[in-house]
């Protein structure tokens, strides 16, 4: 183990549950890689975007609001109305 690795680190209190799940190593290798940037995380890992943005727009013509799409998908709602923009073609 190196001095780095023997360093305490700052874990903000909006990432400790990331911490946790990942592990000391990872974090450290992320914030390595990432720091300072933004970094998207997808929410739906089990859907390709197509079916993503189908899901999107049948429940857009149900009549579900983008506020709603915005929660339930993670996506801003520019993007929102992008896919269903898109898709209404």
């Amino acid at each position: 183990m190196d001095k780095k690795d023997e360093q305490r680190i700052y874990v903000p209190e909006d990432l400790q549950r990331f911490y946790e799940i990942v592990g000391d190593k990872a974090y450290r290798e992320v914030v390595a890689e990432y720091g300072g940037t933004n970094v998207y995380i997808p929410v739906d890992i089990y859907f390709t975007k197509e079916e993503r943005n189908k899901m999107i727009f049948e429940e857009y013509k149900k009549g579900v609001g983008y506020i709603k799409l915005v929660r339930k998908f993670g996506l801003c709602e520019s993007t929102i109305r992008k896919i269903v923009k898109k898709m209404k073609k």
